[in-house]
């Protein structure tokens, strides 16, 4: 345990160094990533059923747009906050939260771009 936390205050980061890099987030931040763990289990709880059957072929427009906009947000969280893992460098929360924006608004494009193809495919 004593490595652990000589290595946390080196800035060394483990996979044992979690509570570090928790207690290192804003509230606002923190928030956030519980949100996104949040909504990720909602999202992978609604996965099962979306694929099951092919029933996503019979939902409204806007059940799939919520569907990918979940799965857009809590995957934006997960993959900005390891990138902030990996390359530590002091953001802002307006920084972090417009480069999050970002990376949620090209999931949500990229993802929803190929449920419709495959929903396009479904039909013909």
């Amino acid at each position: 345990m004593a490595f652990v936390l000589r290595a946390a205050q080196r800035g060394v980061r483990t996979l044992m160094s979690y509570r570090a890099w928790f207690s290192g987030l804003s509230p606002l931040r923190r928030l956030a990533f519980w949100a996104g763990c949040v909504l990720w289990v909602i999202w992978a709880s609604w996965l099962r059923f979306a694929f099951s059957d092919a029933a996503i072929a019979r939902w409204s427009q806007i059940e799939i747009a919520a569907f990918v906009l979940l799965g857009a947000i809590a995957g934006s969280i997960v993959v900005l906050e390891m990138v902030r893992v990996v390359l530590p460098r002091q953001w802002s929360d307006a920084r972090h939260f417009i480069v999050l924006g970002i990376v949620g608004s090209a999931f949500f494009a990229l993802q929803y771009t190929g449920l419709r193809l495959m929903l396009q495919s479904f039909s013909q």
